[in-house]
């Protein structure tokens, strides 16, 4: 990874959300779903175009300053979990490194046995919005009480093995949220 070619000073991220069988599967909110033959389609380029794709332990060291990452490298994400094992089949066929943050409450954390897919968290049961005021659409870590929160991060910790990896829902944060992801033992939040 800590290349001595060419390097960039930042990170293009691709998110996905629900990657479904249009023959077997629903999604209604076509703004976050997409086919799996569309996820193929992008991890294949990917992958044909020799793009190195980073885990969060590597991103992590990137942002940290620690490490010097290929100009041509890129971070997938996959948020809450719905049909999860169609994108994970995907990103291990292509050889794509890809994360996962899954709402632990909401859909189950599926067993897999590969090293192209991360597992982290994005909630056990604070996935739910227009609960605070502010943020992009008010998500619950913006003003749940402490408690409430220490306890959701905890448990979708445990559910996922030790995550510590974070995506906020809804893109919504405060400092905080950010206090108590820290205090909750996560090292990074996107």
């Amino acid at each position: 990874i800590n290349t001595n070619e060419e390097t960039r000073n930042n990170i293009r991220t691709l998110t996905y959300h629900t990657i479904f069988d249009t023959e077997k599967e629903k999604c209604t909110n076509s703004s976050i779903c997409h086919s799996i033959e569309q996820f193929d389609s992008h991890m294949k380029y990917l992958s044909e175009n020799d793009y190195f794709t980073l885990r969060m332990k590597d991103l992590e060291l990137f942002i940290d300053g620690k490490i010097r990452i290929p100009k041509k490298s890129i971070v997938v994400t996959l948020d809450d979990g719905k049909y999860a094992t169609n994108a994970i089949n995907i990103v291990e066929k292509y050889k794509v490194y890809a994360t996962y943050f899954i709402i632990t409450g909401r859909y189950e954390v599926p067993k897999i046995e590969t090293t192209y897919m991360g597992l982290e968290s994005h909630t056990d049961n604070l996935h739910n919005n227009w609960k605070c005021p502010g943020g992009n659409q008010g998500g619950q870590l913006l003003c749940e009480d402490e408690d409430k929160i220490l306890k959701d991060l905890k448990t979708s910790q445990e559910k996922l093995g030790g995550a510590t990896a974070f995506a906020y829902p809804f893109f919504d944060f405060n400092d905080r949220a950010i206090k108590l992801l820290k205090e909750a033992g996560f090292t990074i939040f996107i």
